[in-house]
């Protein structure tokens, strides 16, 4: 048996280290969604009354979030859906004409004065509350330190 070939697999789980990574993020993404908060920081805003948790309705936005890249250089996470930046960073939407139909809507089918509101509301802005799900936070942080730290560990028993 050639003594450099368990030497060799050893350096081989080395080049797995940025794809295991990324999943390391994405399990933390999903965990965000789950406990609704980041780096243990509830999300800000209005919980509906329909039984849902805040940013799923369908769950599409969090099932688009994927594994764009993973390389030495750089482990890219993203997402196609095009509300997933204003949401992880907050900021402020154009109310349109079509939004405030979408409110009327919601309200007939709820009759909850939430909807009422946002219809009737004259501002041109909305605000949307920042809630990050996307990122590396503390928790994060140590868990990669961690895997990194344990896979060079591995090769050198």
């Amino acid at each position: 048996m050639n003594p450099f070939k368990n030497i060799i697999a050893k350096f081989q789980s080395v080049k797995k280290i940025p794809q295991r990574m990324g999943f390391i993020v994405l399990d933390s993404i999903n965990d965000n969604f789950k406990k609704q908060s980041f780096d243990g920081r509830p999300w800000k805003g209005k919980q509906l009354n329909d039984g849902r948790s805040l940013l799923v309705k369908s769950g599409k936005l969090r099932r688009s979030i994927r594994l764009a890249e993973a390389s030495w250089r750089r482990i890219v996470i993203s997402t196609d859906m095009p509300q997933a930046k204003i949401h992880n960073d907050g900021g402020e939407i154009s109310v349109t004409a079509k939004m405030k139909k979408f409110f009327w809507a919601k309200y007939q089918n709820t009759q909850n004065p939430y909807w009422k509101r946002l219809a009737l509301t004259k501002k041109q802005k909305l605000k949307i509350p920042q809630r990050r799900f996307m990122g590396v936070d503390s928790n994060t942080k140590k868990k990669l330190e961690k895997e990194f730290y344990n896979t060079f560990k591995n090769i050198f028993r």
